[in-house]
């Protein structure tokens, strides 16, 4: 376990999947002075593994259960998601007691909340943890948010490094609801404005339609602009359902495919389905808020009756 010697601190971290998550935080934990890292990963032969374990001074191991019987202050799971749990299942019977275990996949909360619970039981703490920044520009210091019961004693012992890590609950699984839940709209954005840009260009209109959209949307806050999207979407979702299909067309006959324009009118078709703008009596709701629950009580009834029949 770590150990102090008049200011030095002997960490000992271990990796279970050596690609660039493990690698570029190694490099960092290099430089910050961490001698001891250890790391398995099962294409350990292939020659590109073995030049990044000698580029990041990393001891490669040939089983993960090497690596898991060592005595490490940390180890840290960095598979691919449907590798996560048989990662687990294949290590938990080497941990000790001292050793905060982490997992920085991408699998889901089920999944983590079942390596928790399942593999773990209570004899061992986990700490799901979501990495939220490019790797190769913050190494070790990427922006992480963290949960599980382990999160306090990570913190504790990786302040020395100054690792960006923030607490968000004890319980495993919800930093990765975060990230997913925050990828439904970075991702879903970035593919949107794909489409309207590549259209955009195809038309000559790029530099028209690049300064439109950001004239309203450098008009407000976010909170408001989203405010307003969604509480107009509600009343306003059947007209605007009928001019997505003129916009699918208009994409369509200019050889573009309209993949998120048809996923925008299909989402307010649900709304309109849904009877919104007759339960809110044709006015606009006062906030997102309201929205959003009633959407949630509808959705319960829903079920309910499901159940009922």
């Amino acid at each position: 376990m770590a150990k102090v010697w008049i200011g030095v601190i002997e960490m000992k971290i271990g990796f279970i999947g050596f690609g660039e998550v493990s690698y570029e935080m190694s490099k960092g934990f290099k430089e910050a002075g961490v001698k001891d890292i250890c790391a398995f990963d099962p294409l350990y032969e292939e020659s590109s593994v073995q030049e990044r374990a000698s580029r990041s001074n990393v001891s490669l191991f040939a089983d993960p259960e090497e690596v898991a019987a060592r005595e490490l202050d940390v180890l840290i799971v960095a598979v691919p998601a449907q590798y996560a749990y048989s990662a687990w299942e294949q290590i938990v019977d080497h941990f000790k007691k001292e050793t905060v275990y982490v997992d920085v996949s991408t699998a889901g909360a089920s999944v983590k909340n079942d390596i928790h619970q399942k593999l773990m039981k209570e004899n061992y703490c986990l700490v799901d943890a979501a990495l939220m920044g490019p790797l190769p520009v913050h190494q070790h210091r990427v922006p992480i948010i963290a949960s599980g019961d382990g999160t306090d004693k990570f913190i504790k012992i990786m302040k020395p490094y100054q690792m960006d890590i923030e607490k968000i609950s004890t319980r495993a699984g919800d930093a990765t609801n975060i990230k997913f839940i925050r990828s439904i709209y970075t991702k879903g954005l970035s593919m949107l404005l794909l489409e309207v840009i590549q259209l955009s260009n195809k038309l000559d209109l790029e530099d028209t339609i690049i300064n439109s959209l950001a004239r309203t949307m450098d008009e407000k806050p976010f909170v408001e602009i989203m405010n307003r999207l969604i509480t107009g979407s509600a009343i306003h979702s059947e007209r605007r359902q009928v001019e997505m299909e003129n916009v699918i067309s208009f994409i369509e006959e200019n050889g573009e495919l309209p993949i998120m324009a048809k996923a925008t009118k299909d989402k307010l078709a649900q709304l309109t389905a849904y009877g919104l703008k007759e339960k809110f009596n044709n006015e606009t709701p006062e906030n997102w808020k309201l929205v959003v629950n009633k959407l949630l009580s509808m959705e319960r009834g829903e079920k309910n009756n499901e159940i009922v029949k």
